[in-house]
C-alpha cells in the first residue's frame, strides 16, 4: 500500500486450487478443473471455475505458476507428468515433466511457470498429461495456480 492509502494497480495476485481426485486420463491432455478461489488481491482476475479458465480485468504482464501431484505413478523412462499453460486455447508454456517424490504416497509432481502479456478477453488454462498406462487422479495439497500482475 502507498502512503496515500491506496494500492497500485499492479503487483495484484491470485491463487486457486483445484480438487482432489480429478482423472487425468492415460496419454491424453487433460484440462485441470474445477478450480476453487483461494484469495485474489484486488479481485484481479475472472474465475470460471466449470471450464477451469482465469481471465484478466486488466492488460499486463502476468506471471504464472501452476502445480500438480498425482500418486501411485511410477517415473520411468519415457514416461512422467507434464503440465501445460495455454492462452486462449493455445500453447504459450513449454511443458514440465514431473519428478517423484520421496513421500510415503509416491505423489509424482510437475510444476510449470512462465510470464506471459495478457488483454481483457484472453484466458488461461493448466493442461495436464501423463503417460503411466492408467489414468491417475490428483492428489493431496501439490495442486494450485498462482498468477501475479506485475507490470
Amino acid at each position: 500500500m502507498w502512503a496515500s492509502g491506496k494500492t497500485p494497480g499492479y503487483g495484484s495476485y491470485v491463487r486457486a486450487t483445484w480438487a482432489t481426485g480429478i482423472a487425468i486420463a492415460d496419454g491424453v491432455n487433460t484440462r485441470l478443473k474445477p478450480w476453487s478461489r483461494v484469495y485474489d488481491h484486488l479481485t484481479e482476475l475472472v474465475l470460471d471455475s466449470g471450464k477451469g479458465q482465469f481471465e484478466p480485468k486488466h492488460d499486463g504482464f502476468y506471471h504464472i505458476t501452476a502445480t500438480c501431484g498425482i500418486t501411485g505413478l511410477a517415473v520411468a523412462a519415457g514416461e512422467g507428468l507434464r503440465l501445460h499453460i495455454t492462452k486462449n486455447g493455445g500453447g504459450i508454456g513449454p511443458g514440465c515433466l514431473g519428478t517423484r517424490d520421496s513421500d510415503a504416497a509416491d505423489t509424482t509432481f510437475a510444476t510449470v511457470s512462465l510470464s506471459a502479456y495478457l488483454v481483457v478477453g484472453d484466458y488461461i488454462e493448466i493442461w495436464a498429461f501423463q503417460n503411466s498406462g492408467a489414468a491417475k487422479n490428483t492428489a493431496g495439497s501439490y495442486n494450485f495456480i498462482t498468477i501475479e500482475r506485475f507490470a
